[in-house]
């Protein structure tokens, strides 16, 4: 009795899933990992309908939460900036989690936004709703540049 091919096609992508399932939990992106945490299918669900029709918006969320983004620690990295510093305090590099939920500089606009004024990433992106983050790094207007200007190599 030969067997099904559906069953055959079943099979192979379970283990497919299971092994990009365990690609994703030794290998996969520590940032991404990192500002999605347990809740990174509500928040890629909330991306893709909240946002999908606003591209600059999208375009910040995708950033904020791969860490890709127009902040001096990834430039530094990809040697666009001289520095990883924090232009607006100076106190340490200017990664996701500094400008979400740790510089002095910008406390005020963070407790306006998320109700308090020192967080984690991990708070911030488990309690607080995509869009909210975004009007949140639209506000500081750090990362606003025209796609014509951007030469950060950041798409």
């Amino acid at each position: 009795c030969p067997i099904p091919q559906s069953y055959i096609k079943r099979l192979i992508n379970d283990k497919v899933t299971k092994l990009n399932q365990e690609s994703w939990i030794t290998d996969g992106p520590r940032h991404t990992k990192l500002t999605l945490g347990h809740k990174n299918i509500n928040i890629i669900k909330n991306l893709n309908t909240t946002l999908s029709n606003n591209r600059q918006n999208y375009r910040t969320a995708v950033h904020l939460i791969t860490g890709h983004c127009g902040l001096n620690k990834h430039l530094h990295t990809i040697r666009k900036s001289d520095t990883s510093a924090c232009p607006k305090c100076g106190d340490g590099e200017e990664t996701v989690s500094h400008f979400l939920g740790q510089c002095p500089a910008i406390a005020q606009i963070r407790g306006q936004y998320f109700r308090d004024y020192y967080l984690s990433v991990n708070d911030i992106f488990d309690n607080q709703h995509i869009t909210t983050i975004v009007n949140f790094a639209n506000r500081t207007k750090r990362l606003i540049v025209p796609e014509e200007l951007d030469q950060t190599g950041v798409t």
